[in-house]
């Protein structure tokens, strides 16, 4: 799969049993959100959102401060913490039921950057916030703390323990007895260690916590003598005397971080964070404590680069099969296919050989009973490639033998595939293909123009004698579109136009017509899609190929294609400025391209990352939405109709 990259703002709400994703949040970078009812919560970031149980509205943007902490006591009375734009200040606003307003909030400490991080108001009359000071040089950086007596706020002196120290997280149970979290530096010995504090209403003083290496962001008190803190990897309770470590539960096979929690009593609390995939994906996280053990609840990650289905092949207009990823109740990855019998969907049983992650990113099927498709497994944290063959009966792993991902297949004969993809070694993503013979996988040697970064994303072939694969190299750090051709008995990398792009997918009639599609990218790092774009081979050069951009999109890619005769289908998606996505579909009548509505089920996400045109007007797209379910659409050669799929 292919995603945007286009940052917009996500929420979701616990009922008791699961939770559900709220569409429509207003603007992007929410970073905290305080809740008196299930009617009424205040979130702030670079914008304020209220939620009134059924929709979130904007309440205003925040354009010269960023804020990361925010208490209510009631619908009438919150307030907010952050840093001013280039973290040289201190901010505080207070909500009054009707507007914001901006408090007069101490610099004292600032040399010359400072900001304050959370926020705990147990009334509305008494408040703490915590943050800290950074110095220039960054090594006398200090952790710092306000108080608020209902109408102003004064500097409170918060422990600072060796050479720096910040604190990051604060609970309080009433307006003495609040607990405070962060982290601390020292130099002997040497230690980046958990810092605790407890107000009493009038100081501060620093909690003796155990020696563990790392952070707390985020700590939260049911009752006096029992607070949970989360941060990072970590877990640590505490009962007023002791403070204990917890073991987590981790999904990821390169990171778990926790960033918040909320307690209801000593023995049930959820913390919140995300969690890193071994291919880079950063992913929604919920964890449930009972009092003995930390366990995964599943949560819902909008624009999730896995689940939803990412690839189709139809061999008749009335027979195909769809193939992604879907997540399990532990949000690990299981793979998934799906199949279109000319009436409705049905899920075939497909093994899902990783510990945590399984995903199949392309399918190629020369008749009905006979398709390979290919993705990716977790390996001890390492991404291998697979390989599964659909026998008309069932599904079956084909041994790679190889590290890495492969993200698409082409298959001109029933025993006769390639696939292709990348890997790393040594730190540098190498392009990778793959061939299959009807018994086992042999790799091909590829050349490789980018310095630290190569993939090859698509793959189409007419025989065993002509393939032409594309993807992307960098070029002092930027992205440049990379396209190779397989004569039979070598891949030899083609010379293109160049520019700042990446190409997803390619589909060739003959030898000497093919038509690549994929995005331009923008200037800042790292490059997010800016616009659609295509190229032609004539078999001799490629060319660029003028697509068309949807109005008010700011962010735009074509990540499939298939062309049954003359012309062509690509789809893909586009982000408009609020941060939802919507899919795209252009058409290629041989000479221009043309936009072509598509249905859009969710109003946040939806995109769109395989296609296959068995017959002239006849079409089905796969993907996903932001809901984690799949998407399909059919094209009768008019219009896209939504299809009905499922989600096991």
């Amino acid at each position: 799969m292919c995603p945007l990259g286009h940052q917009h703002s996500t929420a979701q709400r616990w009922n008791g049993s699961r939770w559900k994703v709220l569409d429509l949040v207003p603007g992007a970078g929410l970073a905290e959100v305080s809740c008196t009812s299930a009617t009424f919560c205040m979130a702030v970031g670079s914008v304020i959102d209220s939620w009134t149980g059924h929709t979130w509205e904007r309440l205003q943007s925040e354009k010269g401060q960023s804020l990361s902490g925010v208490a209510c006591t009631s619908t009438t009375f919150c307030v907010a913490v952050g840093t001013s734009v280039g973290d040289i200040g201190n901010v505080s606003e207070a909500w009054n039921g009707t507007t914001w307003r901006s408090l007069t909030t101490p610099q004292n400490g600032c040399v010359p950057f400072c900001g304050l991080s959370k926020v705990a108001c147990p009334s509305a009359t008494r408040c703490v916030a915590v943050g800290g000071t950074a110095s220039n040089s960054g090594l006398s950086d200090f952790s710092s703390g306000m108080a608020w007596n209902g109408k102003s706020w004064r500097d409170t002196p918060t422990p600072r323990p060796d050479v720096s120290s910040s604190l990051s997280g604060v609970s309080c149970t009433g307006k003495s007895s609040c607990l405070a979290v962060g982290n601390y530096t020292s130099e002997s010995p040497a230690c980046n260690c958990i810092l605790a504090a407890g107000w009493n209403g009038s100081t501060w003083q620093q909690v003796s916590t155990p020696s563990i290496t790392g952070g707390l962001s985020a700590v939260s008190c049911p009752a006096v003598h029992a607070c949970v803190a989360v941060g990072g990897g970590l877990a640590v309770s505490w009962d007023g005397s002791t403070r204990t470590q917890q073991t987590i539960a981790t999904p990821g096979e390169k990171s778990t971080g926790l960033s918040d929690v909320a307690c209801w009593s000593a023995s049930a609390c959820m913390a919140v964070g995300s969690y890193t995939e071994a291919s880079g994906a950063q992913l929604t996280l919920a964890e449930t404590w009972n009092g003995s053990a930390w366990t995964v609840v599943r949560t819902r990650s909008p624009a999730d680069p896995f689940a939803g289905l990412s690839g189709v092949s139809c061999f008749t207009p009335t027979s195909c099969i769809a193939v992604g990823a879907r997540v399990g109740g532990s949000d690990g990855y299981q793979t998934l296919a799906e199949r279109w019998g000319g009436r409705h969907w049905r899920v075939l049983a497909t093994p899902s050989p990783g510990a945590q992650v399984s995903v199949l990113s392309a399918v190629s099927c020369t008749r009905s009973s006979d398709c390979v498709a290919v993705g990716w497994y977790d390996a001890a944290g390492s991404p291998q490639t697979l390989a599964e063959r659909w026998d008309g009966v069932s599904w079956k792993v084909l041994s790679t033998g190889h590290p890495g991902t492969l993200s698409a297949v082409s298959c001109p004969q029933p025993s006769a595939c390639v696939a292709v993809g990348s890997y790393f070694a040594a730190g540098i993503r190498l392009s990778l293909a793959e061939s299959w013979n009807g018994s086992s996988w042999q790799v091909q040697s590829t050349t490789d123009p980018g310095g630290t970064f190569n993939q090859l994303t698509g793959v189409f072939c007419n025989s065993t004698a002509f393939c032409a694969a594309v993807g992307s190299y960098d070029i002092s750090g930027r992205l440049h579109p990379l396209t190779e051709m397989w004569n039979g008995s070598s891949w030899q990398t083609q010379a293109n136009p160049g520019g700042a792009r990446q190409l997803g997918a390619v589909w060739c009639r003959q030898p000497f017509r093919c038509l690549a599609v994929g995005s331009t990218l923008a200037a800042r790092h790292p490059q997010p899609p800016a616009a659609a774009t295509a190229m032609t081979w004539n078999g001799a050069a490629w060319a660029v190929s003028r697509t068309l951009t949807p109005r008010k999109s700011v962010s735009a890619h074509l990540g499939a294609v298939s062309c049954p005769d003359a012309g062509c289908q690509a789809v893909g998606g586009y982000a408009i400025p609020s941060g939802s996505v919507f899919p795209l579909s252009e058409g290629w009548n041989g000479t221009r391209w043309e936009l072509r509505g598509i249905a859009a089920p969710s109003p946040s996400y939806n995109d769109l990352f395989g296609i296959s045109c068995p017959a002239l007007g006849r079409c089905i797209a796969v993907g996903g939405t932001g809901a984690q379910e799949t998407l399909a659409e059919r094209w009768n050669g008019t219009r896209w109709r939504l299809m009905k799929t499922l989600n096991p």
